[in-house]
């Protein structure tokens, strides 16, 4: 448990700067959702999920609600570490737990993802 928590917390100060720019953007993407999204978009949200003894594990899951703080989605990554989710899996969590958002779009282009490309920028 100690481990899990001390690897949290590098990774944490690691990405804390796009984990902020997602979060300052995060009231307007909720409203473009709130309002509908073109027919070819998706939202996705990056969250992260614990098992029981408080390992963790990033996932990109898709908005399927957004009411008040409270968002419903289906996991759409595939899981390595926290065993007790799956893809396709559908979750609720609070609006405090986003770490990131992207806006997807049928011709592959896409919003957001900031720390995505954050991460994908020290992997070059």
């Amino acid at each position: 448990m100690e481990q899990a928590i001390r690897v949290k917390k590098q990774l944490d100060a690691v990405i804390a700067a796009p984990i902020l720019r997602a979060h300052r953007s995060l009231p307007h993407t909720k409203q473009r959702y709130l309002l509908g999204l073109e027919s070819d978009e998706k939202l996705l949200l990056t969250a992260r999920i614990f098992d029981k003894s408080g390992v963790f594990e990033q996932v990109f899951a898709e908005v399927q609600d957004w009411s008040r703080d409270s968002i419903t989605a289906v996991i759409v990554s595939d899981l390595d570490t926290v065993r007790e989710y799956q893809e396709g899996q559908v979750i609720t969590f609070s609006e405090k737990h986003v770490l990131d958002w992207i806006i997807t779009r049928s011709d592959g282009s896409e919003e957001g993802n900031f720390v995505g490309k954050y991460i994908a920028s020290l992997q070059q």
